[in-house]
């Protein structure tokens, strides 16, 4: 199984791609260097269905909400969100939005952590001592609270 983390933006998408053991497979920054929003929008779609053609992943992972003090840059990220979900959704790829204290929770054990934190223990679980970019460390983290809550499902789902 594979389950792909992403971490929309503008400027910067983060990705990452990770199999149910905790192994990173890939990730990284997609970052458009054009101008127009149109031309941004469809080299960061491009870009995630390379990522969704050469991996195949089986679950795609993003917050399922966020919230900007500023209107216009809400709708921005929320259409950078909606071509995400529409690159994924083309493949086929079942979609899992998370709430971002789920996530904290997850990979901290406290909703409320901060940046720091998630990403001190995103290297912890993936025993790696590399600095992500945040947004690679924010994807990460999608990628795998899904896992631990699909994990958490299978189990209550025995019962």
């Amino acid at each position: 199984m594979k389950i792909m983390g992403v971490d929309p933006g503008l400027l910067n998408t983060g990705y990452a791609i990770i199999d149910e053991k905790y192994n990173l497979l890939d990730s990284g920054v997609i970052h458009p260097r054009v101008k127009k929003l149109e031309d941004r929008l469809l080299f960061i779609y491009d870009s995630l269905r390379n990522k969704i053609e050469q991996w195949q992943p089986d679950y795609f992972v993003m917050e399922d909400t966020f919230y900007h003090k500023n209107a216009n840059t809400a709708i921005k990220l929320g259409t950078v969100k909606g071509i995400s979900l529409l690159a994924a959704r083309t493949y086929g790829i079942e979609v899992i939005s998370l709430p971002p204290t789920l996530i904290k929770l997850s990979i901290t054990g406290d909703g409320h952590s901060s940046k720091e934190k998630v990403a001190f223990m995103v290297k912890r679980i993936l025993k790696l001592d590399v600095v992500f970019p945040s947004h690679v460390t924010d994807a990460i983290a999608c990628a795998l609270a899904a896992i631990n809550k699909m994990r958490k499902d299978a189990i209550f789902n025995k019962r």
